[in-house]
């Protein structure tokens, strides 16, 4: 016959949600809304990229470097990346 270990506390199904987290996150995790805040929200982030594109368009020819803020000097890519920045 085989036993059971003692039971543990259940985990919940969504643990992040149980945690502190950003509103907007934590909305998004708690599922399906209205249609009409959907709109709402799609709009907002449209308006988001917008501003941001406005914005790029007055700045003259640059290079975006995206990744992580903090690498060691003595990575290859770092001295490569280097000359660009």
């Amino acid at each position: 016959m085989t036993t059971l270990p003692d039971s543990a506390p259940p985990t919940p199904i969504v643990p992040w949600l149980e945690g502190p987290g950003h509103p907007d996150i934590r909305e998004w995790l708690a599922g399906p809304r209205s249609r009409r805040s959907e709109l709402a929200r799609l709009a907002r982030i449209f308006a988001e990229f917008l501003r941001g594109f406005r914005a790029r368009q007055c700045v003259a020819p640059c290079v975006t470097m995206v990744g992580p803020a903090r690498v060691a000097a003595d990575v290859p890519q770092y001295t490569l990346a280097r000359p660009i920045g």
